[in-house]
């Protein structure tokens, strides 16, 4: 019954303030919690890892988890997430931080035309569909900088190579920003997402600028094969079987 009042609200404060907000700008900084010494050894030291520089390659990779930023840049009805681009650059570490963030992948969505889809570059350049989470509203708030925001939570079932298990997911979106969007393939809640909490990562709008005086213009990815989100998944699942028998 909230969720429907929230809704409600949503389209009608929409109705309202999209005269008034018509593009905006939002930086995301992405974190994640450190892992402690023996969680570092543990995963380094698997059975799996059988050679001695990749053991030390993986325990730097875990140590190397410093805070990035990411932009999301937005109009009415379209959105385009990134890496901040300096950071895209930036590869002489391989950052923890940064994978989580997205790399250099480009995250668009389109409430009008309904494409909500991530360009990936693994070799080659794909265009993979991105599917909105059922999203579960509840009535607790919290303030993120000056904006009231709404929690809910969503539950995806994933798959890696150590099997089937499900994630779940906290977003704070505020419908005073009255735009379905946020960072990376989380969108789709009446109201922009200021923070994702997951598992030991949380993505964080650290600055919002609407209405800015910068010109926004959010270009589109055309390049790269169309693919589902399950033949990307099955895509995965191969490259880690493979991977798994060059290791045996």
């Amino acid at each position: 019954m909230f969720s429907r009042i929230l809704i409600f609200l949503f389209t009608f404060s929409t109705i309202v303030i999209n005269a008034q907000i018509t593009k905006g700008k939002v930086h995301y900084t992405i974190s994640i919690e450190p892992f402690d010494s023996k969680k570092i050894d543990s995963l380094a030291n698997s059975p799996s890892i059988k050679k001695a520089n990749m053991r030390k390659w993986m325990k730097d990779f875990l140590k190397n988890n410093e805070d990035v930023t990411s932009i999301l840049s937005f109009t009415n009805n379209e959105a385009l997430y990134m890496l901040e681009e300096k950071m895209q650059l930036d590869e002489k570490k391989v950052n923890l931080s940064r994978i989580i963030a997205g790399g250099k992948n480009k995250f668009y969505t389109n409430t009008t035309t309904k494409e909500y889809f991530k360009q990936v570059e693994i070799g080659e350049l794909l265009r993979v569909e991105m599917k909105p989470f059922d999203w579960k509203i509840t009535q607790e708030t919290k303030t993120i900088g000056k904006y009231i925001c709404y929690k809910a939570t969503a539950t995806k079932e994933t798959e890696n190579s150590r099997g089937l298990h499900k994630k779940t997911t906290t977003a704070w979106f505020t419908p005073t920003i009255p735009v379905n969007f946020g960072p990376k393939e989380y969108f789709g809640l009446p109201g922009l997402i200021l923070e994702i909490i997951e598992d030991k990562k949380s993505i964080k709008a650290t600055k919002i600028t609407l209405n800015t005086t910068e010109k926004i213009t959010i270009k589109r990815p055309t390049k790269g094969k169309k693919m589902t989100q399950e033949e990307y998944d099955e895509m995965g699942r191969d490259f880690f079987k493979n991977l798994d028998r060059r290791r045996n």
